[in-house]
């Protein structure tokens, strides 16, 4: 029964961790193509365009080590930092 439940908890933990992930790769992507849509947020917000791949970047170094099991926990507070 317990590695039934080890498992299963497994799984949960990398379904929940699947969502932000796309969430966060679908950022990247829109930061990295410069976007029109995003741009103009960027604009609007104030923040310099130059930044986009910067951000890109350090989300995309965030993903990398929130998938690694041994740097999952550094990752995860890069990404909600």
């Amino acid at each position: 029964m317990s590695s039934r439940w080890q498992r299963w908890a497994s799984w949960a933990g990398w379904l929940v961790t699947c969502g932000p992930v796309f969430v966060v790769l679908s950022s990247a992507r829109w930061k990295l193509t410069h976007d029109p849509w995003y741009v103009r947020e960027f604009d609007r917000l104030a923040w310099p365009v130059s930044a986009l791949e910067m951000l890109a970047t350090l989300q995309l170094t965030g993903i990398v080590l929130l998938v690694i099991p041994w740097t999952s926990v550094l990752g995860a507070i890069i990404l909600t930092g």
